[in-house]
C-alpha cells in the first residue's frame, strides 16, 4: 500500500514520500526501509524518542501523537 493511499481522510502535516510502505510498528527496533514508525507514549518509553533514529533507519513515515519540532 502507497503512504498516500494509508493517509486518505486522514488529517496530516507535510508531503508523504512515493513508494510503497514495506511495514507499520511500533517497535523502533523493528523498523526496515520504507517501514512507518508510530509514536506510541506507554508505560515506561515513550516511542517520540525513537522518531529519529526511525527515520535513520530507514522509516518512510513518522507518526506521532504531538509536534516533534
Amino acid at each position: 500500500m502507497t503512504y498516500t493511499e494509508l493517509l486518505r481522510d486522514i488529517d496530516y502535516v507535510g508531503t508523504p514520500p512515493k513508494g510503497e510502505a514495506t511495514l507499520v510498528a511500533q517497535d523502533s527496533r523493528r523498523i526496515v526501509f520504507g517501514a512507518v514508525f508510530v509514536c506510541i507514549v506507554g508505560q515506561s518509553s515513550d516511542g517520540h524518542a525513537f522518531a529519529k533514529q526511525a527515520l535513520e533507519d530507514g522509516a518512510g513515515m513518522v507518526v506521532t501523537q504531538r509536534p516533534l519540532g
